[in-house]
């Protein structure tokens, strides 16, 4: 079965929506600013999320590879990261301080990634 579009056309085709949708991140990221960030983490975090798994599904498709949190993280705008360390089994911030502020967060990272493998998996997908 012939794909409907190639990789490289599905990349040109999408370019623009990257481009926008970096631009409404950033104004999500400026309206925000105002507020402490996990107040309203349930209105966004699934619009990050659903950014993420477009980002990592193109970079899949185009690269064969799985991008880190890091070029997710470039890819929709430069967004700041927010990573916990691991101490004593416990999550614990590593910069209180910087918790309010708008971050790409590991979960939202992880998020993506399950929908990638979801996507993958799509039956639609498996040709035997």
């Amino acid at each position: 079965m012939k794909p409907l579009i190639s990789v490289p056309e599905l990349s040109v085709l999408s370019h623009p929506l990257f481009c926008e949708q970096k631009s409404r991140i950033k104004e999500l990221e400026n309206i925000a600013a105002s507020y402490p960030y996990y107040r309203y983490y349930d209105t966004w975090n699934r619009a990050i999320q659903q950014a993420s798994f477009a980002v990592i599904l193109m970079f899949y498709l185009e690269n064969e590879a799985l991008a880190t949190l890091d070029q997710v993280s470039r890819e929709l705008g430069g967004m700041p990261l927010h990573v916990y360390p691991l101490i004593l089994s416990k999550l614990v911030p590593s910069d209180v301080v910087e918790d309010d502020k708008f971050h790409l967060s590991v979960e939202d990272y992880l998020h993506a990634i399950i929908s990638l493998i979801n996507e993958l998996a799509s039956p639609r997908l498996v040709h035997c």
